[in-house]
């Protein structure tokens, strides 16, 4: 009995997606992105001209620490998909508490960063990251599809 759930559980963390993670490889990087997110950030987050510039070097900071967990986690999921049939449950045991100690790495990433926040702006503004990272998200899918259609 125990085997079936365990192997359920690891199909589960290594195969289901996130549904709003963000895949560094299709999204693309430069100027326009990072003005998009700007401006919507500053929007939902009513940042202020004196708040916007303290609060976004500490956000781009907390971004890419944030990116680097995120794709170390990536790496260990197509490293376990890849070697699956191969692993021993042992090791499929270590690669699901491996993943779930990524998770955990990114909780405390944000748990420390609500304290930088929380020097540049304040909580009512915090609590609001998470609404201008889907707004931004959403605004950027937007422009991809128009892209691709050709507008």
């Amino acid at each position: 009995m125990k085997k079936p759930v365990l192997f359920l559980f690891m199909l589960l963390i290594l195969v289901t997606p996130r549904i709003f993670a963000q895949d560094d490889e299709v999204i693309p990087r430069g100027e326009k992105v990072e003005a998009l997110r700007i401006s919507i950030y500053t929007y939902v987050l009513q940042l202020t001209p004196d708040e916007a510039k303290v609060f976004w070097p500490v956000f781009n900071k907390y971004e890419v620490e944030l990116q680097n967990i995120k794709k170390e986690t990536k790496r260990q999921r197509f490293e376990y998909m890849q070697n699956l049939s191969t692993m021993s449950d042992k090791e499929i045991e270590a690669a699901v508490y491996k993943l779930l100690d990524l998770e955990e790495q990114q909780t405390q990433l944000k748990k420390k960063y609500v304290e930088e926040f929380k020097k540049v702006i304040p909580m009512r503004k915090i609590i609001l990251l998470p609404k201008a990272e889907l707004e931004f998200k959403k605004a950027l899918l937007n422009k991809l599809r128009e892209q691709r259609n050709g507008h």
